[in-house]
């Protein structure tokens, strides 16, 4: 397969068009794409929402993602701090000399999984998270990917995070022609030293190579066994 250099990338690059109605996703995860969608993405345009908003974030075969806003994870006893004017979720820390500190509170968490063994809450927009060693959290990109039919998308680690032992995915770093939703990041801190992520951070990146010459027969949002197709 051909793999698409920057300049290829951004030819390729296109908002969501206005006339896709809002709902776009939760229709796609019923399988009714919208026409004018299907359309583009048949057509060879990469789309992305938002669209990148400077040129540092194109590598010579890649466009940068960024850190979301929910992180799922092990369930876990987990605090709020301020450190410097900064709040930071972290794991729970005993201190005896009583620093100031909450509790997540429960209204925070979104979801627990059926086994409840997994939490997800959301970070807001003033707020750190604090990875520990060992530790591995989900999260989504911010960017909402629409793969064409006719390329294959792959989510990539940066060598800023990777010299600091920390990975955004194990295995299932592929997604398909005719993806559509944000790309989970499978984060794991192989360091000794925490490290802090926030929503808006560079840490990883895509890159499309070209399957063939025609688009695929049946893309990613056709498949009826598609389990993350419309995936938020």
């Amino acid at each position: 397969m051909m793999r698409l250099s920057d300049s290829e990338i951004k030819k390729r690059l296109r908002a969501l068009p206005q006339n896709v109605p809002p709902t776009n996703l939760e229709l796609v995860a019923q399988g009714l794409i919208p026409r004018e969608l299907e359309d583009l993405l048949r057509s060879g345009w990469i789309i992305m929402n938002p669209l990148p908003d400077d040129k540092e974030s194109f590598g010579p075969c890649s466009v940068d993602l960024r850190f979301g806003s929910w992180i799922e994870t092990r369930l876990n006893a987990f605090e709020i701090t301020e450190i410097e004017g900064k709040r930071v979720i972290r794991l729970s820390t005993y201190d005896e000399k009583g620093a100031k500190k909450i509790a997540l509170a429960s209204d925070r968490l979104v979801e627990h999984t059926q086994e409840g063994s997994h939490i997800k809450f959301h970070l807001k927009s003033n707020e750190i998270f604090e990875l520990p060693p060992n530790l591995l959290i989900t999260a989504p990109t911010l960017e909402c990917l629409y793969v064409p039919t006719d390329l294959v998308a792959w989510l990539e680690g940066r060598s800023r995070f990777a010299r600091r032992g920390v990975t955004v995915h194990f295995s299932s770093n592929r997604f398909d022609p005719g993806w559509c939703g944000v790309m989970v990041m499978e984060i794991h801190n192989l360091s000794a030293a925490a490290v802090n992520l926030y929503p808006g951070l560079p840490i990883a990146a895509a890159t499309f190579e070209q399957v063939g010459p025609l688009p695929v027969e049946t893309p990613y949002f056709a498949k009826k066994t598609a389990r993350f197709r419309g995936q938020r």
